[in-house]
């Protein structure tokens, strides 16, 4: 289903019976975390890659490996030079409890 308008959206989340959160862009004392990340997102990837925008399928996959690579091969200094995935792995954290998710975006 192509979720073209905020009504179609919302009628796909609750068919999903899935929760929907709302922040406030740019406000970091609501969702520091997820601040954070769409930085780093635009300062790491979307930056560089604006010209693919036109191509949403192409950027889309250009920006899954980069999530994949981001995840699983760059050292992090936040916890001591180790990937988010070898810290999981690492800390015993279960990853059913795993706060770091694979994004569907239908590909």
């Amino acid at each position: 289903m192509a979720l073209n308008s905020p009504t179609h959206f919302g009628q796909e989340i609750r068919n999903l019976h899935a929760t929907h959160w709302h922040t406030y862009p740019k406000c970091p004392q609501q969702n520091s975390y997820a601040e954070r990340f769409n930085r780093t997102l635009q300062e790491e990837y979307i930056d560089y890659q604006e010209s693919k925008l036109k191509d949403p399928e192409i950027f889309n996959i250009g920006l899954m490996k980069h999530l994949l690579w981001h995840n699983t091969k760059q050292p992090h200094f936040g916890i001591n030079l180790q990937t988010p995935v070898n810290y999981i792995m690492n800390n015993g954290y279960p990853l059913e409890n795993c706060n770091m998710y694979l994004t569907n975006t239908g590909y």
